[in-house]
Parts: structure tokens; sequence; C-alpha cells
């Protein structure tokens, strides 16, 4: 006997009504029942129910939607019923599932466990009788009125749902359809966990996810080939999506149904997600991780190496390895320059040959990609099985707003940042640099230091205070130059020493903030800035700039910034957040690095929503 059939939505609320659509090649009575996946005991059960036999017809496609009527008087979901993903059996063979929300949101957890019911139907073959988007003829547009396998049966869900119950995470349940439609449906929710295979997203989809995170949301995806193309709505049951913007005719340009990378949408997943499909692989022998930062938290407790488990699809961001051997990732794809490539693969002999990245960027809220849509079905994976502990223990909590440490100081004296790269001093008189990865990275000697005790960088050039006040430059190479002497610092011995927009900032010894222009010659005095109407502050200690912003670590053990984003219209100094211990403050595309008298490296998010409020009250 076989059971065809489809619930009126993929997602209701407790009390709300599911009318379910049955086919059946032997019509008559037949028993349904209900269980919530995880849980494998019926709920509800209906005796007696009369299924008809309604042939599919040739053509199953957004077109031709299939029409049995539903049952009556129809299901209502019990208002006791718990967010999940439940089953609908007919004579216990699985027919279709569909999510039950909370009926308040977040009240048993602040972790959303998001189905996706949209990818599945774009796979649909005409082995259902219809067309799917990747049959010939492709279809355009899809149908939800369709038979569709129950999501829950497949290898990964009915792995991943028992293993968070069993390792006591509990979750609440939405759709993506729901993320489609409900532009509050993040609200209530600190993380949202997403797998194994979400590749398709609609505008809005990507809306509510980037509003998420540029709230302090985080996100967990345990997939692979994410976000890689846009589909559209035509009401709330049918998907269209053309795969070709010659041949999309519809006129709003940002729902073009292309790659979200591909003109005219230009939305790369990477900018969201930190990987993306571009440079991922699909279809072939098996892969195994290479972790690259053993001693970052994500891969606390490995005791096993990874196995060799990606088979199928993979995101990747663009990378290179330094010549230290640490990989840094590049903005080719739009990556945010706070994207660590914790662990990577390559796959060069795959049918679409590529790479794999698990990777984890953290702008306001935190993304970890485990970038395979192998992930999930291998939890019974000691290593996997921890790494997605530690992930959930991590990040199903919004990240507090502090200092995070990524690794050694090398014993600075100052610090400053140029073309996205960090430059200290030393101790010892010497030079270095390293790019700007949240994890704990060597540094490379580039040459000496002449007693520094502060640097800046703006306009081609190094700048540097030493010993007795004198003001010195340099070409900005990574390798040994010459040091030129350009004058003399501020008057009365410089504190601290930052560029911003072509000037020279410094803070002298009486705690008086001056500026001349960031050139390389001694032709120019030092100036009061805003007319010395902003107080002096002398415990400041370091100084460094970020979009017209000054920000200032004072001995006092505190983190300070200019009132307003104009810096000769400020008037006093903000107290934003403790900085124990700074010699040095450098800023790298939002993220603010301290260099600790403890010679640790820590980084502060300047895109944190704690950092909203600090402004030029």
């Amino acid at each position: 006997m076989a059971i065809q059939g489809y619930p009126s939505t993929v997602s209701a609320l407790p009390g709300a009504r599911v009318d379910f659509h049955l086919s059946s090649d032997s019509p008559g009575a037949h028993t349904l029942t209900i269980e919530r996946v995880g849980e494998e005991r019926a709920l509800y059960t209906a005796t007696g129910v009369v299924v008809g036999n309604h042939p599919l017809p040739a053509d199953l496609s957004g077109n031709h939607a299939w029409p049995p009527v539903a049952l009556s008087p129809g299901f209502r979901v019990p208002g006791s019923w718990a967010s999940g993903l439940y089953l609908v059996r007919v004579h216990g063979e699985a027919v279709f599932d569909f999510v039950v929300r909370a009926r308040e949101p977040g009240s048993t957890s602040r972790v959303l466990l998001c189905i996706d019911h949209i990818t599945p139907q774009t796979y649909l073959y005409d082995t259902v009788g219809g067309a799917g988007m990747y049959a010939n003829p492709r279809a355009t547009r899809v149908s939800f009125d369709r038979p569709l396998a129950p999501i829950s049966t497949t290898s990964k869900f009915s792995r991943l749902i028992p293993w968070l119950r069993d390792n006591g995470y509990a979750v609440e349940y939405a759709s993506t359809v729901d993320l489609h439609a409900g532009t509050h449906l993040l609200e209530p929710y600190e993380c949202l966990l997403i797998g194994p295979h979400v590749e398709y997203w609609s505008r809005q989809m990507r809306d509510a996810v980037e509003g998420f995170i540029a709230r302090g949301g985080n996100l967990i995806s345990l997939s692979g080939n994410t976000a890689y193309r846009q589909v559209r709505f035509a009401g709330s049951r049918t998907l269209i999506c053309y795969k070709n913007a010659r041949a999309d005719p519809h006129t709003e340009l940002s729902e073009t149904t292309v790659a979200f990378a591909q003109p005219p949408v230009h939305r790369p997943p990477n900018t969201m997600l930190g990987v993306g499909w571009n440079y991922g692989a699909w279809g072939g022998g098996a892969q195994a991780y290479a972790v690259h930062y053993p001693g970052h938290w994500v891969f606390a407790g490995l005791s096993s190496p990874m196995p060799a488990f990606m088979t199928y699809e993979t995101d990747a961001a663009p990378f290179v390895m330094e010549e230290e051997g640490y990989p840094r990732v590049t903005t080719t794809e739009g990556n945010p320059l706070s994207t660590t490539v914790l662990a990577s693969a390559e796959m060069h002999d795959w049918a679409k040959p590529g790479l794999a990245t698990m990777t984890l960027t953290v702008r306001h809220g935190a993304v970890f990609s485990a970038s395979s849509t192998d992930w999930i079905e291998h939890l019974n994976q000691p290593a996997i099985a921890t790494i997605t502990r530690n992930v959930l223990n991590r990040l199903r909590t919004r990240l507090p707003f502090g200092w995070d440490e990524v690794g050694h100081a090398n014993n600075v004296t100052a610090m400053m940042t140029w073309e996205n790269k960090l430059y200290v001093s030393d101790t010892a008189n010497d030079l270095w640099s390293r790019h700007p990865v949240l994890a704990d990275a060597p540094w490379r000697c580039i040459g000496h230091a002449i007693e520094v005790t502060a640097m800046a960088a703006d306009r081609g050039a190094f700048y540097a205070v030493s010993r007795g006040n004198i003001l010195w430059w340099r070409w900005p190479r990574d390798s040994e130059q010459d040091w030129s002497s350009i004058g003399s610092g501020a008057p009365n011995g410089t504190r601290a020493l930052c560029a911003s927009g072509g000037t020279l900032y410094a803070v002298a010894s009486d705690g008086k903030l001056y500026s001349r222009p960031a050139t390389r010659t001694a032709s120019h005095d030092w100036q009061l800035v805003a007319r010395g109407r902003l107080p002096a502050t002398a415990a400041i200690t370091a100084l460094t700039s970020y979009n017209g912003v000054l920000y200032a670590a004072t001995s006092t053990n505190r983190l300070l910034r200019t009132s307003f984003d104009f810096v000769e219209e400020s008037l006093h100094w903000v107290d934003i957040h403790a900085c124990t211990g700074a010699r040095g403050l450098a800023v790298v595309g939002g993220m603010l690095f301290m260099a600790g008298r403890d010679n640790r490296l820590r980084w502060l998010d300047l895109h944190h929503r704690d950092m909203d409020a600090q402004s030029g009250a």
C-alpha cells in the first residue's frame, strides 16, 4: 500500500488547524498517528480515517498542483503540544511532517532550530509525478501542494534531533517558510541553528538573519551549500526560481532569482556566513578537516582526529596560508576580516573542485559555519560531536560585550595598524607584524624599532616617537627599513600616538591632545585639538582611531573615546569600557586590538550592540 500527501501548512502554532491532503492506492478507512520527532510515540491517533485514491497528474509542478481535498474536519494542534517537528504516519508509514512553533516564543529555549522546507521542494524530481528545479525540463515554479517525503526521516534530521535531546540541548522549532514570512520571528531568540543543506533562501530570509546577527544574535550553520541561490514566493505555497537573470521577468532587481553572489543581486553568502559555495566543492571521495588552531575554544577537549566525512557539498572562505603557517581570510568574496579559518580541506579531485573551511565570524553576533552538508549525519563521530557541543555551549547565548583573548602580544611597547595588519614594537627594539586573525598566530620580525614608545601609520608611512620625544618615519614595508627623523613629538613629551584622516594625533605628557599633518617632513608644528577645549587626560597611555573617532586606554584601566564623530568638535572623553593594562591599541575592520602588560593580545568588537549606545552624548 502506498500513501502520499502533504499538510496545508508546514508550520503552525498550538491551537491552529492543519489540513491533511492524502491519497492511497488502497482507498478506504485508515489509522493515522502523529508523533513528535525524537520521542517515537504517538501523541495522537485517529482510526477510520477515510482516504481516497487521487492519481498524480503527469505535470505536478507550480502550474499544476496536486488537488486532493483535505480530510474533513481537519486537525487542530492541541494547545499543550510543545514546539517540535511532528511526523504524520498512516498505518505506520511515514507520510509527511510539519513544525509546531512555540506558543510563547523563547519561553522554553533561546535556541531556534529552523527546519528547511524550501530546499527539499526545489530538489523534488519527477519521481513523484512532477518537475523539480533540477529536472529536464527544469521547472521555474514549484508548489508545496504536492507530496514530499518527510524531512524528519532523512538520516541527517533523524540523527540531529535525538542528538540534541540526548545532549541536553532544548530548542524551539520553526520552518524556513516562517523565516521568510515572519519579520519578528527571531526577536525572542539568542541563537539560530540551521542545517544540513539550506541552499535556497528568499531576500526576506537573508534580511531577517542578517538583522538578527546585527543585533547580536548568533548563527550556527551545520550546513553546506548554504544560502547559495535566491528564490521568491508567489503567495505562501509556490516557489519561483529561474537561476538566470535574463530569464527572470521580475522587475525588482534585489529579488532576481540567481545565485546570491551573481548580478544583479551582488550579495555573496560570505558576507553573512563567512563562507560560500563559490569556493566550495561538490561530489568526491571522503575528506577530513585539517585543524589550524588546536588551542581555539572550538576544539577544546578534542581527543580524536577529525574523520574523513565530507563527500557531498561544502562551503569555503577564500584564504591564503601565511609563511608562518597560519590561514588568513581574504576579502575576495566579501568576507569580513573577523572570519577565522579554524580548519580546512582541499578537494581538488572532486566533480566541482574546491575547498571546505570551518569558520567562525564575529561581527555583532557570531556565526559558526561547519560548511558541510555531511556534518549532521556524522554526529556520532567523537570529534564532530565535541566541536558541536563546544559551539552550542558558547553560542546558544549572546556573546558578552568584553575583551576576548586571541594570543600572545610579543612584549609590546607600542602598537598600530596599516592596511589591515597589526604592527608592534617590542622591548628588544624590534618591529613585528601579523594579520588580525582572531586566534593565536605567530608574529613576523620586519626590522628594528628605534626604542619606540608610540606608533601610528597613515598616508603610506609608519610614524613613531622614540625616547627623547623624537618623531620618525619609515616606509611601510615588511622588511628592514631605515627610520628618518622629522622633528619632535608632542610638546613636553608624547604618551600616545595615532593617525586618522591624514592627521597625526598625540597625547602629550600633560594629557593634552595635539595634532599635525601626517607628512614625512619636519615643516609642521603640533597644534592643540579643539582649541584646547578637550580636557587634558594625563592617564592616557595608548591611542588609536576608527571612522574618525579616537579611542584611548588609560593607566586607570579604562577605555575612552572622543565624544563626537569629528575629533575637533569633541568636548570630552567618554568612558565606554574597562581596558586593563594596555600598552597598545589598534583597530582593523571594526576589531579593536589591545596589547597588554601581561603579554596577551585581546580584542573588542566595535560592532557589538552594546557599543551602539556609546556616542557623543
